[in-house]
C-alpha cells in the first residue's frame, strides 16, 4: 500500500515505514473512483506526524534516564588520600610537624599524632585525641579514647576502653554525625563502611542507618563498588546492595584496585576480576594490591613487582623489598649496597646507600628513614632534609661512612701494629738483657742494608725494613706513621710507642704505648713522637 509520501508498503500495513504516517485506502479508493467501478467513500482523516520538538523531548528524557541510571549505579572512584606537605618528628619524646623543607611549622607539644587527611590530624594530649588544623590550632578538643583519619569528611573516633570501648563518627565540627555504638569500625572510603555488631560485620550509611545486616565473620572496605567479605571462614564479595557477586570461595581477599583484587587460593595468591575469575593464576607466596600500575609479589622468598598481565617488570632476588609499602610509585628497597629507593622496573630513584638503616613509604616527595639509630627526613634527591646530618646527601654521607669503616680498620691495623712492637721489645730486652729496650724502631729492624742475616743488639731484624725505617722520626707503613722513643740512657728502662694516621687531616685515632703493654689512643692526629711516659697515660685506653 502506498504512502502519500510515495513510500511503497507492504499490503496490510497501517504505519508507513518511511513517515510513520497512518495509513488507510483512501489512494486505493481514488484509483478506483477514477474509473468508475466504486461509489466514493466519507474521506478518512489521516493522522499528522508528531511535531519535532515532541520527539527531542522524549529523547532527551531517554538520555537522561540512561545516564542517571549509569551515574548511581557506576563503581564510586577509589579514595585519594590528599596530600599535606606535613610530616611528623618526634622531639624529645613529644610530636610536631615539618614542611618539605624541613622547618618545624606545629611545635612538638602532643604526646602522640597521626598524618593529616582532609586538612586535620589527630593528636594526643594526656591520654585524651582531638584534631589541629595545618595552622597547629586545635579545632576539635581532645576528648576521645581513640581517634583516627579523616575520610570523606568523617572520621572513627573511640569512646570508653577496653571492652567497654564503642565507636562512632564525627565530622569536621566535632560533633557525632554516628554516636559511639559499634565495636569495631572501620572507614567510609569508597561505600557503606564496615561496623562490627556483637561480634558480626555489617554495614552502614552515613547516617548511622544499618544497610546491610551484621552475619558476615570479617569485612573489608569498599572499593571499586565491591566489598571482600568472609563466611565460615571463606571470603567472597558482595555490592553496596548486600548482594553476592563472588561467592565466598577465598582463603583471603582484598578490595579491588584497579580492576583486580588478590585473594588467596590453595595457600598461594593471585588476582581476580570483578567476575571473580583468575586474570592472574595462584602463584606468589605473598603480594600486594594494584596501584600505580603494578604489585609487589614475593616467589620463594624473593621479591619483584608484575604488571596487570602478571608479567615481571623486576625479577624476583633482583633487590630485597623489606616492607612491600608504595609511596609516591616508588619502592623502598634493599641491595648490597645499602637502602633506597626503586621504580616499578627497579631504577634507582634514590640511590642506595648503608648510611640508610630503614625505610619508609615516600610520601609527597618526603620518606622518613633512620640514619645512624635517628629518625629523619629525605626528599626525592637524597637530601636529609631533617634530623642530625641536615643539608648533607645520602651520597655524602655514604662517603663519610666509607672514609670512617677505613679509618676505623685502618686503626684497628694501627693498634695491632703497636701490640707488635710491644712483644718485639720484650723479646730484645730478653735477647739482649745488657740493652734494656730498643731506643727506636732502627734498632728493632734489619737496619737500612736489609735483607738481615746476622740479628745483633743494633739492629735485631724483629720487625721488616718499612716498619724498621733508619729515621729518626718516623716509619710509615701503610696509611700510618710509627716512632718508638726509648726513656732512659743508656738502657732505657722504658719506652713510648707513638702510632698516628699519615694523613694530618684524618679523622682516624692515634696510638700509644709503653712498657706496661696497655695500648691507648685519642681521636685526630699527633704532629710528633711521644717522648713522655705520663702524656701516654693520661690517653684512653683501648
Amino acid at each position: 500500500m502506498k504512502c502519500s509520501c510515495g513510500f511503497e508498503n507492504l499490503p496490510d500495513a497501517q504505519f508507513c515505514v518511511r513517515c510513520g504516517a497512518a495509513l488507510s485506502p483512501q489512494a486505493d479508493l481514488r484509483t478506483a473512483m477514477s474509473s468508475g467501478s466504486a461509489t466514493p467513500a466519507p474521506a478518512v482523516p489521516v493522522p499528522t506526524k508528531p511535531k519535532l520538538g515532541r520527539r527531542l523531548v522524549i529523547g532527551l528524557a531517554v538520555v537522561v534516564a540512561a545516564a542517571a541510571y549509569w551515574w548511581f549505579s557506576r563503581p564510586e572512584p577509589d579514595y585519594v588520600e590528599e596530600e599535606s606537605g606535613l610530616y611528623e618528628v618526634s622531639v624529645n619524646g613529644k610530636l610536631g610537624f615539618i614542611d618539605k623543607n624541613g622547618m618545624v611549622v606545629i611545635q612538638p607539644i602532643y604526646d602522640a599524632g597521626f598524618r593529616f587527611n582532609e586538612g586535620l590530624a589527630p593528636v594526643n594530649v594526656q591520654g585524651k585525641w582531638g584534631y589541629i588544623d595545618t595552622h597547629g590550632t586545635m579545632v576539635i578538643q581532645p576528648q576521645f579514647d581513640g581517634a583516627f583519619l579523616f575520610i570523606n569528611r568523617m572520621a572513627p573516633v573511640q569512646l570508653g576502653l577496653g571492652s567497654n570501648a564503642r565507636w562512632g563518627f564525627i565530622g569536621k565540627d566535632g560533633k557525632y554525625v554516628i554516636n559511639p555504638q559499634f565495636k569495631g569500625v572501620s572507614y567510609f572510603q569508597g561505600g557503606p563502611a564496615p561496623v562490627n555488631v556483637n561480634g558480626e560485620w555489617g554495614f552502614i550509611d552515613k547516617t548511622g542507618t544499618i544497610v546491610i545486616k551484621p552475619h558476615f565473620g570479617r569485612a573489608g572496605l569498599f572499593s571499586e563498588g565491591l566489598a571482600p567479605v568472609s563466611q565460615s571462614g571463606s571470603w567472597g564479595y558482595i555490592d553496596k546492595a548486600g548482594t553476592e557477586v563472588i561467592k565466598p570461595q577465598f582463603e583471603l581477599a582484598e578490595s579491588f584496585s584497579d580492576g583486580v583484587a588478590l585473594v588467596r587460593s590453595s595457600g598461594k595468591y593471585g588476582y581476580i576480576d570483578r567476575d571473580g575469575k583468575f586474570v592472574i593464576n595462584p602463584q606468589f607466596d605473598t603480594g600486594t594490591s594494584f596501584g600505580h600500575g603494578f604489585a609487589i609479589v614475593r616467589v620463594a622468598d624473593k621479591t619483584g613487582t608484575i604488571d596487570k598481565s602478571g608479567k615481571f617488570l623486576l625479577n624476583p632476588g633482583q633487590v630485597e623489598i623489606p616492607t612491600p609499602y608504595v609511596g609516591d610509585g616508588v619502592i623502598a628497597a634493599k641491595t648490597v649496597d645499602g637502602r633506597g629507593y626503586i621504580d616499578r622496573v627497579g631504577a634507582w630513584v634514590v640511590s642506595p646507600s648503608w648510611v640508610v638503616q630503614d625505610a619508609e613509604p615516600m610520601r609527597g616527595g618526603i620518606a622518613r628513614v633512620r640514619i645512624a639509630g635517628e629518625s629523619c627526613y629525605i626528599n626525592s634527591s637524597g637530601i636529609v632534609i631533617w634530623g642530625t646530618p641536615k643539608g648533607k646527601s645520602l651520597d655524602t654521607l655514604e662517603k663519610e661512612r666509607k672514609e670512617s669503616a677505613a679509618a676505623a680498620a685502618a686503626g684497628a691495623a694501627a693498634a695491632a701494629t703497636v701490640r707488635t712492637i710491644n712483644t718485639t721489645q720484650i723479646t730484645y730486652s730478653v735477647t739482649y738483657p745488657g740493652q734494656g729496650y730498643a731506643p727506636n724502631l732502627d734498632t728493632l729492624g734489619p737496619g737500612s742494608s736489609g735483607p738481615c742475616s746476622t740479628p745483633n743488639s743494633a739492629h735485631a731484624c724483629l720487625i721488616d725494613i718499612a716498619l724498621g725505617c733508619s729515621s729518626n722520626i718516623w716509619c710509615v707503613k701503610d696509611v700510618y706513621k710509627y716512632s718508638v722513643v726509648g726513656i732512659g740512657a743508656p738502657q732505657p728502662t722504658n719506652y713510648v710507642i707513638t702510632a698516628t694516621p699519615f694523613n694530618s687531616g684524618s679523622s682516624g685515632n692515634s696510638f700509644c704505648s709503653t712498657a706496661d703493654g696497655v695500648v691507648r689512643f685519642r681521636p685526630g692526629s699527633v704532629a710528633a713522637p711521644m717522648t713522655s711516659v705520663e702524656e701516654c697515660s693520661s690517653w684512653a685506653p683501648l
